[in-house]
């Protein structure tokens, strides 16, 4: 099986997961796990031994603050080096994640964090709402469309850095996360449609 999507469990902080979801999908998963996590529940282990093919279980190996999300960093950098097209998904609620995530956007990998299991788009249950896609297109198209919403807006655009900000979240009916509307506003900034200042002030030089 070809696996299109990559998912990183940062275990010590999210522990619900269903493995059941990504059995035969176009899904790898390395599950991380802490030092001091010494057990599993029997029911991932079972999971884990059926689906060896598709599960990595990776040991911290050392143990202090943030030591697992180093190590989860490390991981993923070392994958989106290799696998090329490849969709990086990681499960955390840190949101010091995001940065990672917004380097990776900003260097044209696809990425995101997720909060709970079930929210992640590829292994979305049947039955529910599916989510709105958020990567419906990429940071250069969104800064496209952002570019072009502010020329056409004229005296009336946002003139703080926090405003344009949210502008553009609502542009995508707030469906962005932090580090996807940053990528936006970098782009923005290397085309020369905004320059900001020290204080959060924008311009638009054109």
């Amino acid at each position: 099986m070809t696996f299109s999507h990559h998912i990183f469990v940062d275990y010590e902080n999210v522990r619900e997961i269903d493995l059941s979801l990504i059995a035969e999908k176009p899904v790898r998963l390395t599950l991380v796990v802490g030092l001091q996590q010494k057990t599993l529940p029997l029911d991932l282990v079972k999971r884990l031994l059926e689906l060896r093919q598709q599960v990595t279980l990776v040991e911290a190996g050392v143990s202090g603050h943030n030591a697992l999300d180093l190590v989860l960093g490390y991981l993923v950098g070392r994958e989106s080096a290799v696998a090329d097209g490849v969709q990086f998904a990681i499960l955390s609620k840190d949101k010091g994640f995001d940065a990672l995530i917004r380097h990776l956007n900003q260097n044209g990998i696809r990425a995101e964090r997720y909060e709970q299991f079930a929210s992640i788009p590829v292994i979305k249950p049947p039955g529910r709402a599916a989510a709105r896609p958020r990567h419906a297109s990429t940071p250069e198209d969104r800064a496209d469309l952002i570019a072009r919403h502010l020329a056409a807006q004229g005296a009336g655009r946002p003139k703080r850095r926090k405003t344009l900000a949210s502008h553009i979240n609502g542009r995508f009916d707030k469906q962005l996360s932090e580090a996807e509307i940053e990528v936006v506003l970098d782009i923005l900034a290397r085309r020369g449609v905004i320059a900001t200042d020290a204080n959060g002030w924008v311009t638009y030089p054109d």
